[in-house]
């Protein structure tokens, strides 16, 4: 299961670890456009008081690949894989114990 939290736009700080807005994920400022495409996707969601919008992606953690028949790993950790960041994020996570 994935989980995601979105703000309705994204801090002004900057913070690789921060996700973008719901408004720039899905490129819209109308939460029934959201619903919907999260409905299509068969994606849980939920709205906050404050206008933030949570995901809930409910898959298995292995899938088959499609080619070789072989049982993958499918997963979401190369968000915070260090090396798949710019430098600047890179130095960011390591000051903050992260990398």
């Amino acid at each position: 299961m994935y989980v995601r939290n979105y703000h309705r736009k994204k801090s002004l700080v900057t913070d690789p670890t921060m996700l973008k807005g719901w408004e720039d994920v899905f490129d819209t400022d109308c939460k029934d456009v959201i619903e919907s495409e999260c409905q299509k996707s068969q994606l849980d969601f939920s709205w906050s008081e404050n206008d933030d919008l949570k995901i809930v992606n409910k898959a298995a953690a292995f899938e088959v690949h499609p080619v070789t028949g072989d049982r993958v790993w499918f997963n979401h950790a190369q968000v915070r894989w260090t090396s798949h960041s710019d430098s600047r994020d890179r130095l960011w996570l390591r000051w903050e114990g992260c990398g």
